[in-house]
């Protein structure tokens, strides 16, 4: 999914760009939803003491520690996140993940990170995960914001979502060809198998829906899949439209995850 990043012109903060100092700070911050660190503004130019100012004069708003928000600027869920994955040196990941990447089963603004450094305690702002290692195969970016990619978001959702919603995330992912079967088995297998709480749960499922996992997707979202209807089964079972198997066949094709 693809967000567009504003201009300086439309985020008011053009009053603020005093020195070419500025401007940089502020053309890094737009491809940032907002945000520069304090490294950030430091390797640009910026004074501790500059900073220092423009803290006090209200254009740069503390978010976390070092991290900064422009303050003319709007306030976003993104930036929120973002700021979270730059304060953990993180990334998004299980219900945020869900949100950025297009996938159904969640619905709310809740900012989740996974960080591989210091262990942080959940706050009602932001909740943390913490993981000894997680390798970039599992990581991907979303403009500027780095995800876990759909395959190892929905090994790890099962942990936070219900089973509703579990469903209804791998239905979606599923549907839009985010991610494959043996792909998420394998990552079952690969993190823990059945006894390990994310992708244990999200292993069950796919043990719980056989061999027709997609199938389960297409039929549950006949609407979005085949020919409208919300169920698109005769009596017996089969398919009333050719679509299904046409879709289920290209399923088996390598996409990315």
């Amino acid at each position: 999914m693809a967000y567009a990043t504003p201009s300086l012109a439309e985020s008011g903060s053009t009053g603020a760009v005093r020195t070419p100092i500025d401007r940089a700070c502020l053309e890094l911050a737009a491809a940032q939803h907002w945000l520069i660190t304090r490294r950030q503004a430091l390797e640009l130019g910026l004074s501790p003491k500059a900073i220092d100012r423009r803290m006090a004069s209200g254009e740069f708003v503390p978010l976390h520690a070092c991290i900064y928000r422009i303050a003319a600027a709007p306030e976003s869920w993104h930036q929120r996140l973002l700021g979270a994955c730059l304060w953990v040196r993180g990334l998004a990941s299980h219900r945020s993940a869900l949100m950025l990447l297009g996938i159904e089963g969640y619905s709310g603004d809740i900012v989740e990170v996974t960080s591989t450094g210091a262990k942080r305690t959940s706050t009602n702002r932001v909740r943390y995960h913490h993981l000894s290692r997680l390798p970039s195969a599992d990581v991907r970016m979303v403009g500027s914001i780095p995800t876990t990619n759909p395959t190892r978001t929905l090994l790890d959702v099962g942990s936070v979502l219900s089973q509703k919603g579990l469903e209804e995330a791998l239905d979606s992912a599923l549907r839009q060809r985010l991610t494959f079967v043996d792909r998420l088995r394998a990552g079952v297998e690969r993190l823990g198998g059945r006894g390990s709480r994310g992708p244990g749960t999200l292993g069950r499922l796919l043990d719980a829906r056989g061999d027709v996992p997609l199938r389960t997707a297409l039929w549950r979202h006949g609407s979005a899949a085949c020919c409208g209807a919300t169920d698109c089964r005769n009596q017996n079972g089969r398919w009333r439209c050719g679509m299904h198997k046409a879709s289920s066949a290209a399923s088996t094709s390598p996409i990315p995850s």
